[in-house]
């Protein structure tokens, strides 16, 4: 959230649940957080430069962050479309979260990730 009156960045959370951010999302906040300290001609200190650096060149390499935050959000509302099946819980959001940034392209991956995922597949393969 960005302030009116002074123009910096401001964090708050509103809701515990949505506290969590996906990597794309992190890359984001540390690159605008990183662009307002340069433009504001602060002086920071060493460590937190380079710590700065060090997060954005390894998030920036992680397939993960080849994406945007609103591509996410479209990823999120494309897995929203299939609906869980009866009895079943829909993904949570650590879920979704952990398929965003770990990006899985096999079932074993995609399986690690899903809490529940034998009862869910089970129950999708009797169907």
């Amino acid at each position: 959230v960005k302030s009116a009156k002074s123009g910096s960045l401001k964090m708050e959370i509103l809701d515990d649940c949505d506290a969590v951010l996906c990597n794309a999302e992190v890359l984001e906040l540390v690159k605008s957080i990183q662009l307002e300290a340069s433009k504001s001609g602060f002086q920071r200190p060493e460590v937190a430069v380079l710590t700065t650096n060090q997060v954005i060149q390894y998030l920036e390499s992680s397939n993960s962050c080849n994406v945007t935050p609103n591509e996410v959000q479209q990823l999120y509302g494309e897995l929203a479309k299939f609906p869980p099946l009866d009895g079943q819980e829909p993904l949570k959001k650590k879920e979704l979260l952990n398929i965003a940034n770990f990006r899985p392209t096999t079932l074993v991956s995609l399986y690690s990730i899903i809490d529940h995922v034998i009862v869910v597949l089970q129950l999708k393969q009797d169907s």
